[in-house]
C-alpha cells in the first residue's frame, strides 16, 4: 500500500516590474493574477515602488513590486504558469 503524501507548500518570491502602458496598473494586474494561480496562495505583496531605468537607451521609470507565494507547484511548473501571465 502506498502512503499519501501531506501536501507540501513551499515559498516563491516574485519580482514584478513594468515601464509601459500604465506600469502601475500592470503591476496591480500581476498581483491579481498570482493570488488566481493554481494551487498557490499570495501572502505576503510588497508596497510599489519607482525606479530608474538603468542604461544608455531613455525610456519611463518603472513601478516595481514583489509578492511571496506559497505554492504545492513545483519550480518548472510555477515558471510555467508565471511565464503564461
Amino acid at each position: 500500500m502506498t502512503a499519501i503524501e501531506p501536501r507540501r507548500w513551499l515559498p516563491a518570491y516574485v519580482a514584478l516590474g513594468s515601464n509601459l502602458d500604465d506600469p502601475r496598473l500592470q503591476v496591480e494586474r500581476a498581483m491579481q493574477e498570482l493570488a488566481a494561480l493554481p494551487q498557490t496562495c499570495c501572502l505576503l505583496r510588497s508596497a510599489l515602488y519607482r525606479s530608474r531605468p538603468l542604461g544608455p537607451v531613455q525610456q519611463p521609470d518603472f513601478i516595481n513590486a514583489v509578492a511571496g507565494l506559497l505554492t504545492e507547484l513545483d519550480p518548472a511548473a510555477l515558471l510555467a504558469q508565471l511565464q503564461q501571465l
